[in-house]
């Protein structure tokens, strides 16, 4: 298999989204919440870059080809 190598950045922080409530709820659901760097989130216009927005797509598209139920262990 080729290695391939995607600039991310990595945020344990549950309380941001709701990805934390799903998290947390029950006996702990496993989730992933990809989110694209914006400046101005919380503005009518929020702003990103192009590269930014491929990274993600990129990231997203090798996570759901990628992942296996062995991986959900790890959570």
């Amino acid at each position: 298999s080729k290695l391939t190598i995607i600039n991310t950045t990595f945020n344990n922080n549950t309380a941001t989204n709701n990805g934390g409530a799903i998290y947390t709820a029950l006996d702990g659901i496993p989730v992933i919440v990809p989110s694209v760097p914006v400046r101005y989130i919380h503005s009518p216009n929020g702003i990103a870059t192009l590269g930014d927005l491929e990274n993600t797509i990129d990231l997203v598209v090798k996570l759901i080809t990628t992942i296996t139920i062995a991986d959900f262990d790890l959570f």
